[in-house]
């Protein structure tokens, strides 16, 4: 039977619906982070330069949060703290910009992040204003995101 299908004309398709089917149900495919629903005012982006670009065009700073596809800790801040509807009307005040660890080093390097889950506070320029990082409930986050004045604050 294997000696026909080889010798078959089906074998491109046979290939090609193997090459589909692993495609759809790999790992990576299945763990890509995606934007999370927060609210309708937010400007919410998953990319730095995009961030930048919101933040000069509406005159807003940017909250980046920086995650991994496999950190526990990331997955529990963005269900209960960044996707919470009572903070809506702070996180309203910025460019939210979401970015995977793995795949944005420069800008790792650039704000020298080595926890998860980060969140960094930078202005339209890309200037850092002040860094946190680590799980944190809904109330202690906000209290850091209005304590604006202290750059390079961790919680």
């Amino acid at each position: 039977m294997i000696q026909k299908i080889l010798n078959n004309s089906l074998l491109p398709v046979l290939c090609l619906f193997i090459i589909l089917f692993l495609n759809k149900h790999s790992p990576t495919t299945q763990q890509k982070i995606t934007m999370p629903e927060i609210f309708s005012q937010s400007i919410v982006v998953s990319n730095y330069d995009s961030a930048i670009k919101e933040a000069k065009t509406h005159n807003r700073d940017i909250l980046l949060v920086v995650e991994a596809k496999w950190c526990g800790y990331c997955k529990k801040f963005r269900k209960e703290v960044l996707t919470e509807k009572t903070i809506e009307d702070e996180l309203n005040n910025y460019v939210i910009c979401i970015i995977d660890y793995k795949e944005n080093s420069q800008i790792i390097k650039k704000y020298n992040i080595s926890k998860l889950p980060s969140y960094v506070l930078i202005d339209n320029e890309g200037n850092l204003i002040k860094e946190g990082y680590g799980y944190q409930t809904k109330n202690i986050f906000i209290k850091w995101l209005k304590n604006y004045k202290s750059p390079k604050t961790d919680l």
